[in-house]
């Protein structure tokens, strides 16, 4: 009987032990590598600011505004995206398109921006978490994380990926996803041909991405979440939500981390 009792209470201890370890552990490497904070790099708790970015730069990173379109009534981030009687989505696709989210305006010099090209052209692939948590937090603060059935990415041509390695869009999307608690799917958009990179006016990059892309997925009456790094004139991202909606898509709700201003594009 002693015997036995000894046997429990030495079990109970090691899974106690067991339960300990992994804390400690994490306290140990916390110790030796710290996290740091993406922008600001000061020392942040991982557990209390998911993402990589500490509370005080992510609520200087993410935009509060809400404005909305009279006549097709999406969300936008900013005025400067309504013009007379239509918006920069209504004015390029008639459709239900839900809105735009992105986290904030594009100031080349901003952190923003540094974050995005890190990941886009630095090969700093762990930036999409952030950015991803971050496109997350916007929608969820919009109140649209409810109106999302999937999300997907903006794609890259084969030959480009290659070159880079990697898809930003999809990274990104990944990440949002997850903070979402979504499905994600890369391959319901894909490029039918390559493009020359976007430059030039609005009607020269629409013309550019015209017919551009395919979707491969049954989307009928599903409402996505189309995810892409920065809305500059909209032209790449709006020909990819034409697509969906033209494949039966119920609804697109476009979230990006930037969107530049249209007088702000040569």
């Amino acid at each position: 009987m002693v015997f036995l009792l000894h046997m429990k209470v030495t079990d109970l201890n090691l899974k106690r032990l067991s339960n300990l370890l992994p804390a400690v552990f994490n306290t140990i490497v916390s110790e030796v590598y710290p996290v740091q904070c993406l922008v600001c790099e000061c020392r942040i708790d991982e557990s209390k600011s998911p993402g990589f970015v500490c509370a005080s730069c992510k609520e200087g990173l993410v935009g509060r505004d809400s404005f909305y379109c009279s006549r097709c009534k999406a969300t936008l981030p900013d005025k400067t995206l309504i013009f007379a009687d239509t918006c920069q989505l209504c004015s390029q696709l008639e459709g239900p398109v839900k809105g735009l989210i992105s986290i904030n305006r594009y100031h080349p010099s901003g952190s923003l921006a540094r974050l995005i090209l890190g990941l886009k052209h630095g090969k700093k692939t762990y930036i999409s978490s952030a950015l991803g948590q971050l496109v997350a937090d916007k929608i969820q603060l919009t109140g649209y994380e409810n109106d999302v059935d999937i999300v997907t990415s903006v794609p890259l041509h084969f030959t480009r990926f290659i070159k880079r390695g990697y898809n930003q869009a999809d990274l990104i999307a990944q990440s949002c996803a997850k903070s979402l608690k979504k499905d994600y799917y890369s391959w319901i958009l894909s490029r039918k041909r390559r493009t020359v990179p976007q430059s030039g006016s609005p009607e020269i990059r629409r013309e550019n991405v015209r017919g551009a892309f395919r979707v491969k997925a049954f989307i009928r009456n599903a409402s996505v979440l189309l995810i892409d790094d920065v809305f500059t004139t909209g032209s790449t991202t709006l020909e990819c939500a034409r697509c969906l909606l033209d494949a039966g898509a119920n609804a697109v709700l476009i979230g990006t981390c930037a969107w530049v201003p249209l007088a702000h594009i040569q």
